[in-house]
């Protein structure tokens, strides 16, 4: 430790928790987060129905309702190259991606949320494109369960905070004990 620095203190330490707790219920708040797509046509070889985006999280859920027949694909959205680790020859290693799926009146995305594991997302573009371009196929199913990364981050950091701000009230009364 230089001269300069001073130790954080009880004070400092109880507040530090507290931001530690804080940002724990906030990855909770915003990282969990289950959502669905379903869609399904009327009948077979028909552009009539509607799909269905649901979102399950702590807050609620929100409900979003898309006619088939505005549904046009889904694309892979990467997110700010900021969020992402490169290697040389520009190929990318940790970018985080979104299904966003292809309206008449736009993109939606699918969830607001941009995560790892673009090979799951790839295969659920893939089904979706297959629903559009494949009348016949009369429903579509997708989940992406974002729900295990807010718990993780969500209780480690509430976790952590709340062992600081004990430390912080139990280390001024161990002192007492301690001194004669």
């Amino acid at each position: 430790m230089s001269n300069n620095s001073k130790p954080l203190g009880c004070f400092g330490q109880f507040f530090y928790g507290l931001l530690l707790m804080g940002a724990g219920g906030i990855a909770l708040l915003v990282f969990v987060n289950l959502t669905t797509l379903e869609c399904k046509r009327l009948r077979p070889s028909s552009n009539q129905g509607q799909c269905q985006i649901t979102s399950n999280g702590v807050l609620g859920s929100d409900v979003t309702t898309i006619p088939i027949k505005s549904l046009q694909g889904a694309k892979l959205k990467r997110g700010s190259d900021r969020s992402a680790t490169y290697r040389k020859k520009e190929r990318v290693i940790n970018a985080t991606y979104r299904i966003e799926l292809l309206t008449a009146e736009g993109t939606i995305p699918l969830t607001n949320i941009y995560g790892s594991g673009i090979a799951s997302k790839q295969q659920q573009v893939e089904q979706i494109r297959r629903f559009v371009e494949d009348p016949t196929q009369v429903s579509l199913s997708i989940r992406q369960d974002n729900r295990w990364i807010g718990y993780l981050f969500g209780v480690t950091f509430c976790g952590g905070g709340v062992l600081v701000v004990l430390s912080a009230i139990i280390t001024p009364f161990k002192r007492l004990g301690t001194s004669k």
